[in-house]
């Protein structure tokens, strides 16, 4: 697993353990735990706080994870490989939602493109009605 951080001055500080595609997420007595063994190649997935982002690629699994830092902290920008630990999984699992794909973006575009010479239409029947006012006065 590939680890990206996306740090928050002020922000809940959290405590990360690896395990494969698990994840387990600390923020005082609060514990989330992620399975991202569902995660498929070229699929979108929703954001689950503190998880912002995850995706797979080319078998590797990415994650970037919120993390609270304080003024002058720094963390890593560049994508770090996790060190996985094992753990033991104590309560609810949260699987990554992937995102409905269902319209394809071509069909999208073809709704826009409709839409947009619809009104075009319409420019040119209201120029045209102008010109004949101006016309008739």
């Amino acid at each position: 697993m590939q680890i990206k951080w996306s740090p928050q001055i002020g922000g809940d500080i959290y405590q990360y353990q690896f395990n494969q595609d698990v994840m387990k997420a600390t923020q005082g007595d609060a514990i989330t735990f992620f399975d991202c063994s569902n995660v498929k190649e070229s699929q979108t997935y929703e954001p689950a706080f503190p998880l912002i982002e995850v995706r797979r690629e080319d078998g590797e699994l990415y994650v970037t994870l919120f993390q609270g830092v304080t003024e002058g902290d720094t963390l890593p920008d560049d994508w770090t490989a996790s060190k996985d630990e094992p753990f033991e999984v104590t309560g609810a699992v949260i699987q990554p939602k992937a995102v409905d794909q269902t319209i394809p973006h071509e069909d999208l575009m073809d709704d826009q493109l409709k839409a947009l010479q619809e009104e075009n239409e319409t420019l040119k029947d209201l120029i045209q009605e102008l010109a004949l006012m101006t016309y008739d006065s």
